[in-house]
């Protein structure tokens, strides 16, 4: 919960500087799939980990079965972190970049720079 609240921003962000405007509204339908698919995912092998592991027979009371059902949460959880660590990894090779303007809109902000009558297209003087 936390972890995607502090990345949904910059993800899209990511993602909405690198695609023309006229594809912001796919780009971030897509973002917001992916977004679910991973969620979903992540609880379904998170879920099944744990129920492989999980002990099937015997008194769930005692102490040994306790520490088989805690074992295979632990199993769970571990295979959790490794999934959080590659994305972390991952994450590092997220590159920053500048929306990319067209031909025709670059030479419209040459041109406006030129007369100095208005700020460059890319918001920045």
């Amino acid at each position: 919960g936390v972890g995607m609240g502090l990345a949904s921003p910059a993800m899209a962000a990511a993602i909405a500087n690198t695609v023309d405007e006229g594809d912001l509204g796919v780009s971030t339908a897509f973002l917001q799939m992916v977004n679910q698919l991973g969620t979903t995912l992540g609880a379904q092998v998170l879920l099944t980990t744990q129920a492989a592991l999980e002990p099937s027979v015997g008194d769930p009371a005692s102490p040994g079965e306790l520490w088989e059902l805690a074992g295979s949460f632990h199993a769970a959880y571990l295979v959790g972190a490794v999934g959080a660590a590659i994305g972390i990894v991952a994450a590092g090779f997220i590159r920053s970049t500048r929306h990319h303007l067209t031909d025709d809109q670059l030479l419209e902000e040459e041109l406006e720079l030129l007369d100095g009558s208005a700020a460059p297209a890319g918001g920045v003087a």
